[in-house]
């Protein structure tokens, strides 16, 4: 099941370097580009926890949390601080749940 309700993930050859560059930039449309690319780990978060979560509520009303909880991770990502962006932002997503 696909919960992103027909949203297309983009996937970057070089997330790494899009990183860099959204960091030096600040720029919207890389930053875009990379919630496209890792909505993947929203979906993971939301998938490893469906036992937990309550069944009444809408899988979007998750995946929007996820979203949002991305895009703070991304603001907020430090690479220099040894952790990749994968690790962190799951870690993160999940708990914005």
């Amino acid at each position: 099941m696909n919960g992103t309700s027909g949203i297309k993930e983009v996937k970057l050859d070089n997330p790494e370097k899009v990183m860099s560059e959204y960091k030096a930039t600040g720029s919207l449309e890389l930053r875009n580009k990379l919630v496209m690319h890792y909505l993947n780990l929203v979906n993971l978060s939301i998938y490893s926890m469906r036992s937990v979560l309550l069944s009444n509520v809408p899988f979007e009303d998750f995946f929007n949390q996820g979203v949002i909880a991305l895009i703070d991770c991304l603001e907020r990502y430090d690479p220099s601080k040894g952790a990749t962006f994968d690790t962190y932002s799951y870690l993160a997503i999940r708990g914005a749940r």
